[in-house]
């Protein structure tokens, strides 16, 4: 699949998400480590939630102790450019773990949100250590009523760095399979001509009577499945770009091309135009239910995925997953022929790297691929987060 660039704004496919990994910012001074009463605490239920299942609850995994690295900060000013992961990993040896050590301030709307200039500290609230935001005095205004900031939701850090996924997030678009086979295409363009750019008159088939004037032109890719029975999931739609109705005939509509990703061809398909803006301000942390999953495609039609990449898996909201779980990948188990002893062996599958959803529909989604030890493949297994030496 093709690659594009461009800037982030509203997106034909509404997902997901920080260039935060291994952005340089320096830590203060370290202080002395401090005793106080726990403030409020930014619990797994104010994170976002995914949908209800419709299916059975999955059991709940086994928790994993907080640990801490050694080279964990006192202190730390959050810098513009951080993420959420990447000042989780500053922190903890199981960045996921993220949720369980931050404590928010209950003076402060989305505590939590964190905005450059927050100052973070490393401190011992009631026998545990925790993470600690104070007041950085240059971003709050003292006011006669409660104390509050002035910042904009949109200043917070992301979550995870957006730069990685500004091109998937102007690209494939999941387009379910029956929302495809009854969705509208070009049959024509005005001229004798297979492909047409923007401003290019095109006549339209199927369109519905009391639908909308404006539409998303996408080019579906090949079909994502579940590995095992084949069913469709999906597919992800490559955006053409955007298209206006100017008559409704039973026969064939007219409409003309207002913009263009790239060149529109014949049998392009046309649905609605999603006006989301993607948000990106989701808590990393681990799922609450077991997940055993596959990566079932990799963006760009891509063989291996490594760091930065975008991959999906066969598992949705109706599995309990949400944007900001994190998975453990394990590269998928193979068979080799013992040596020694007759017949062959199954080898353990190994942990290859590190997924961050941030899009989820019922039965798919999408996730960032934050760290990866070596390539990964389709067919790759999705899993709780493992916890490992770092």
């Amino acid at each position: 699949m093709s690659q594009y660039t461009g800037t982030l704004a509203r997106t034909l496919l509404i997902v997901g998400v920080a260039t935060g990994l291994g952005a340089c910012v320096t830590a203060a001074p370290p202080q002395t480590t401090r005793t106080e009463s726990a403030p409020v605490p930014i619990s797994q239920s104010q994170a976002p939630q995914a949908p209800s299942s419709t299916s059975a609850a999955s059991a709940p995994a086994a928790p994993t102790p907080v640990t801490f690295r050694e080279s964990a900060p006192l202190q730390y000013v959050v810098q513009p450019g951080d993420t959420l992961w990447g000042i989780a990993n500053r922190f903890l040896t199981q960045p996921w773990q993220w949720p369980e050590v931050w404590f928010g301030n209950d003076q402060v709307a989305n505590p939590h949100l964190i905005y450059p200039g927050d100052v973070l500290n490393l401190r011992v609230v009631d026998g545990r250590q925790q993470v600690v935001r104070d007041a950085a005095p240059g971003m709050r205004v003292l006011r006669l009523g409660p104390q509050v900031r002035e910042s904009a939701l949109d200043e917070a850090i992301p979550a995870i760095p957006l730069e990685a996924i500004q091109d998937f997030l102007r690209n494939p678009r999941l387009v379910g399979a029956d929302e495809l086979e009854r969705a509208p295409y070009i049959l024509a363009f005005g001229d004798d001509q297979l492909i047409a750019g923007s401003g290019s008159p095109v006549f339209i088939k199927n369109l519905p009577a009391n639908g909308d004037y404006r539409w998303a032109v996408v080019r579906p890719d090949r079909p994502i499945t579940e590995p095992d029975s084949r069913e469709v999931l999906g597919y992800a739609a490559t955006p053409v770009g955007g298209l206006e109705v100017r008559e409704i005939d039973a026969t064939a509509s007219l409409g003309r091309l207002t913009r263009s990703e790239m060149e529109a061809r014949v049998g392009d398909r046309l649905v609605p135009i999603e006006d989301t803006l993607f948000e990106a301000r989701f808590v990393p942390r681990a799922p609450e239910v077991e997940v055993d999953g596959r990566v079932v495609w990799i963006a760009e039609e891509r063989l291996q995925a490594t760091q930065f990449q975008v991959v999906a898996i066969n598992r949705g909201f109706d599995a309990g997953l949400a944007p900001g779980h994190l998975l453990t990948i394990k590269q998928r188990s193979r068979v080799v022929n013992d040596p020694h002893a007759q017949g062959t062996v199954t080898l353990p599958e190994q942990p290859v790297g590190t997924l961050m959803l941030f899009r989820t529909d019922a039965r798919l989604s999408f996730g960032l691929v934050l760290e990866a030890t070596r390539p990964i493949g389709s067919l790759d297994a999705v899993v709780n987060p493992v916890a490992s030496a770092r």
